[in-house]
């Protein structure tokens, strides 16, 4: 998700260098991204422009089903890192309270008992 933006650049770059050469366009696409995604993206729609058949559509509904998921477990994992930050920063003021109001009656507690012997 965060370089969406930065690709965006590249996909332009792709679709205006389509027209004049497809494979040049997709050779340069898979170097700038540099990526194993885009790799096999650039595979996939190289196979679909050399060879149109069912089989490689069905491939690419796979693949973009398997980004969906990736991008999901990255957005719970993002969600789960906020959370545990959150209940972090809401035990500090339980311990500042803890400190505050009971920790000195547990040391006059201690100075009683400790009185008694």
């Amino acid at each position: 998700m965060p370089f969406t933006r930065t690709m965006r650049g590249d996909f332009q770059m792709l679709l205006g260098e389509w027209y004049h050469d497809a494979e040049g366009a997709l050779r340069r696409f898979k170097l700038r991204l540099g990526t194993e995604e885009g790799l096999s993206f650039v595979e996939t729609i190289d196979s679909l422009r050399l060879h149109e058949s069912e089989q490689y559509y069905e491939l690419l509904r796979e693949r973009i089903n398997d980004y969906k998921e990736k991008l999901e477990l990255a957005k719970d994992s993002r969600k789960e890192s906020t959370s545990y930050v959150l209940f972090v920063l809401a035990g500090i003021p339980i311990l500042y309270t803890f400190q505050i109001f009971i920790y000195p009656w547990v040391k006059e507690g201690q100075k009683l008992f400790g009185s008694l012997n």
